[in-house]
């Protein structure tokens, strides 16, 4: 049977790591779903750009230097979302700030990417397609997790390509300091 394209990703993805404690917050969260919901499982992270078909070797020396280039920074998660969308089925959104707008700018700059669609910064909590009523549901259970604030101190550079279980981390890179 061939793969539905809209479930799987390609390429490489840019991951912006959130710090613990809130990291182990988020893992548990994402695990109970997808026992719950037998939907796959992944780490939290903000994609800071995905769908990145580089070799291995050019994405690996990109990424190091947009990493030189970051400094660490705070975020605050906002709003529990949720969309019609496989990879974007229950998130919470990211608030923007300029230290997370400056990064993706950045990664477009570094990584020749022109033309985005405009950057929508949200942790994913969920994969999958569900009725609306099943998201708005979840939504309204997960909404401890609007106000949480973390560090942002690792990039993170995965390969994205086929379904979400076979997605492999291939190189941490740590943010510069303060």
């Amino acid at each position: 049977m061939p793969l539905d394209t809209a479930t799987v990703g390609k390429g490489f993805a840019l991951w912006l790591i959130p710090d613990e404690p809130v990291f182990s917050f988020l893992a548990r969260e994402i695990s109970r779903l997808s026992r719950l919901y037998s939907t796959p499982r992944f780490d939290p992270h903000i994609t800071l750009l995905g769908g990145i078909p580089l070799t291995e070797e050019e994405i690996q020396a990109k990424a190091s230097l947009l990493a030189g280039g970051i400094e660490r920074f705070k975020i605050e998660l906002g709003e529990i979302g949720y969309r019609d969308e496989y990879f974007r089925c229950l998130f919470v959104e990211v608030v923007p700030n300029n230290p997370l707008l400056k990064a993706y700018e950045a990664a477009c700059t570094v990584f020749g990417r022109q033309n985005e669609p405009p950057f929508m910064p949200h942790i994913s909590l969920m994969y999958g397609k569900f009725p609306v009523r099943t998201r708005k549901d979840l939504a309204a259970q997960v909404g401890w997790i609007s106000g949480l604030a973390c560090d942002i101190r690792r990039l993170l550079v995965y390969r994205v390509s086929g379904p979400t279980e076979e997605w492999k981390p291939v190189k941490e890179f740590g943010l510069t300091g303060y």
